[in-house]
């Protein structure tokens, strides 16, 4: 059997048992208490697997109810050139993010 190399989106896709590592980070977030930002980084090399985690780790998220879940932005850094585009582009993204789940009040309210 062969497979395209991309990454996959969901669990009923994961043939590698992806899932179980993608759900303990996915939980390691909801469960983050901290005043401080969290940081996560996936190492490894090229097409060994760290998009499909990050996918399934994403669908994990978005599909548990939870308290305090997490906004999720997508941003790909790599579709620009200009560094000022990559900035503008970035701030352009976590409005429309916040605009559309709600949070835009919420924030205006602390300012």
């Amino acid at each position: 059997m062969f497979k395209e190399d991309k990454a996959i989106n969901t669990s009923s896709e994961d043939l590698l048992g992806r899932i179980k590592f993608s759900r303990h980070i996915s939980n390691s977030i909801l469960s983050w208490g901290g005043q401080e930002s969290l940081v996560i980084g996936i190492y490894g090399h090229w097409g060994s697997g760290k998009s499909s985690v990050i996918n399934l780790v994403k669908e994990e998220i978005r599909n548990v109810e939870h308290a305090n879940k997490p906004t999720i932005i997508e941003y790909n850094p790599w579709e620009f050139t200009q560094q000022e585009r990559i900035a503008e582009h970035f701030f352009n993204e976590i409005a429309k993010e916040l605009k559309h789940n709600g949070s835009g009040k919420k924030i205006k309210k602390l300012l």
